[in-house]
């Protein structure tokens, strides 16, 4: 869910997402940071999880300054206690960065590439595949998708 959906009727938006919380599910604003939003609405939001808008993780590989938001967003989520989601990895040093920043999770094209669901199914329904991803405490990052044996 973007910030900007969140905010056209902040009232039934907390009330749809604290009955979706309600079933166990988790909710994650996507995104952030290039909406609209006011950082008091993080803790209006029953939200479990901020995704790191691309624009602050595809910057200057050698300008270290570049990695200021993303690095402020990572801190303000984990002392949030939300789970910090970082979108748009598509090169190494991207990766690589944000294990240093310690954000926990990243999606993008260099960790895989979107697939139908019709097509999901099938890579899960093969033997010795599985989805797998490590706890929170280290800098491992997690979301990616093994062709390997399953987790034990």
């Amino acid at each position: 869910m973007t910030e900007t959906t969140l905010l056209q009727n902040a009232a039934d938006a907390i009330a749809k997402l604290e009955a979706l919380r309600g079933l166990g599910l988790g909710v994650a604003i996507d995104d952030f940071g290039t909406g609209y939003s006011s950082l008091s609405y993080l803790q209006r939001f029953p939200a479990t999880a901020i995704k790191i808008a691309r624009d602050f993780v595809a910057v200057d590989e050698a300008d270290a300054d570049s990695w200021e938001l993303a690095s402020a967003i990572v801190s303000m989520g984990r002392a949030l206690r939300l789970t910090v989601i970082a979108e748009g990895v598509e090169e190494p040093f991207q990766l690589e960065r944000l294990r240093k920043l310690r954000c926990n999770r990243a999606q993008g094209y260099y960790l895989a590439r979107p697939l139908p669901a019709e097509e999901l199914e099938r890579v899960f329904s093969q033997p010795r595949t599985a989805l797998t991803w490590s706890r929170p405490t280290g800098p491992e990052l997690v979301d990616v998708v093994s062709r390997g044996s399953p987790a034990a």
